[in-house]
């Protein structure tokens, strides 16, 4: 295992759903070098009334910060958000 600090154009998303990887040029919106993370814990879901849904963000390699990528309250009590596959066209 190798640590590293630059991904280049790649963007990985991970999550309980999948984990991909995606040229982050081909896509508005998606930032270059970052990691997409979704809160797996399926526990939280079911065991608190808020739901789960608290460790998610976007980490950027290039800094090591970790910036949230929804500030809302979890929209789900049964569980955690899932990674819808972006198509370029």
């Amino acid at each position: 295992m190798m640590e590293t600090k630059e991904l280049g154009d790649t963007t990985f998303f991970l999550g309980a759903n999948a984990s991909l990887s995606v040229q982050a040029s081909r896509y508005s919106g998606i930032k270059p070098n970052h990691i997409y993370f979704t809160d797996d814990y399926y526990e939280t879901y079911m065991s608190y009334e808020e739901g789960g849904g608290l460790d998610m963000g976007v980490f950027n390699l290039a800094d090591g910060s970790i910036q949230p990528h929804y500030n809302g309250v979890s929209l789900s009590r049964f569980c955690p958000p899932t990674w819808v596959t972006p198509t370029p066209y």
